[in-house]
């Protein structure tokens, strides 16, 4: 039997974080952080916690996407992570981690879904 993949999803918009909750829930196991002040705190408390995969929005209260991606990336460096933005897509070539990918808003969570699995069954 195949592993259960982890995702953090990360979103400081409510009903969003819950679409892609149930989406993604599918099929991996989702933790969710209502902003990336509370994902890292979430990576600080549990760092032997294995995420395979980060879905985060950009722009938040306190710490950003691009602050919770680079964590991510220290404490897990083969992570795969992808960014949702309304805004900030422009920003993703100075910002983003290394093999990241962006998806702006609104996002087609079925592009998403397709994407992350992808992601995650191909070598890096």
């Amino acid at each position: 039997m195949p592993e259960i993949k982890t995702i953090l999803l990360v979103d400081d918009e409510f009903l969003l974080l819950t679409l892609m909750e149930d989406l993604l829930s599918e099929r991996f196991s989702v933790i969710s952080a209502p902003g990336g002040t509370q994902a890292i705190d979430l990576l600080n408390a549990e760092p032997e916690r294995k995420f395979h995969g980060l879905v985060t929005d950009i722009r938040m209260p306190g710490a950003s996407g691009w602050d919770v991606a680079r964590k991510a990336r220290e404490l897990h460096p083969d992570i795969a992570v992808i960014y949702v933005t309304g805004d900030s897509s422009a920003d993703w070539r100075d910002n983003g981690v290394p093999g990241s990918k962006i998806f702006g808003k609104p996002v087609k969570l079925e592009d998403l879904l397709e994407t992350l699995t992808g992601m995650l069954t191909t070598p890096a």
